[in-house]
């Protein structure tokens, strides 16, 4: 009678079904972890495709006309908006598109707008940097960066010469005439602009 006794307590008390339990246990850990590194690959994949989506070759950018004017000129057309706009400036002599027309040329050109937001890594003063860089560096032309704190947001301003200047969302590539600007998003007064 023992016999069966010590048997009956190996087998369920701590023997061969604690064993199982445990097997059972690891294998069920090792499952989860193969889903949480298959769908950390699969997340890795997707930013791959992505990545190389913007490789694909564009068009060449159209010609665009431009306006050169010198770094006074770009003082005195900020300072006339009266809203103590904090210049940074870049250059001596800038080029800016002749007209709206002209403007609007480029961003159909560019791809900013396509780039994907990550909050914190590539997000509004990501946006409005890359708009700004990538016009200088296809048309040689200058777009202004505004790091606005007011609105905790940053965004383009693109300075038409002969016309009203323009506010522009790097990241839907909207366009506001800077006098009709929603202020919520684009308050502007103090903000810091490079050009």
């Amino acid at each position: 009678m023992s016999d069966w006794a010590d048997f009956w307590d190996n087998l369920f008390l701590g023997g061969y079904w604690k064993k199982q339990c445990q097997q059972y246990e690891q294998l069920y850990r090792d499952a989860a972890e193969d889903l949480i590194q298959c769908g950390k690959k699969r997340v890795a994949v997707e930013e791959k495709i992505r990545q190389l989506k913007l490789l694909v070759p564009r068009p060449t950018p159209p010609d665009v006309r431009y306006v050169e004017r010198d770094t006074t000129w770009v003082q005195q057309r900020l300072q006339s908006y009266g809203l103590n706009i904090i210049r940074l400036p870049l250059d001596a002599i800038y080029r800016f598109p002749a007209n709206r027309k002209e403007a609007m040329k480029i961003l159909s050109w560019d791809w900013t707008d396509e780039l994907q937001y990550v909050k914190d890594h590539f997000d509004c003063p990501d946006f409005a940097m890359h708009l700004m860089v990538m016009t200088n560096l296809f048309f040689r032309i200058q777009f202004c960066w505004v790091i606005d704190y007011a609105s905790a947001h940053s965004y383009n301003l693109i300075l038409i010469p002969d016309s009203t200047d323009l506010v522009c969302e790097p990241q839907t590539d909207a366009l506001h005439l800077w006098t009709k600007r929603p202020e919520q998003f684009y308050y502007l007064k103090g903000a810091p602009v490079a050009i």
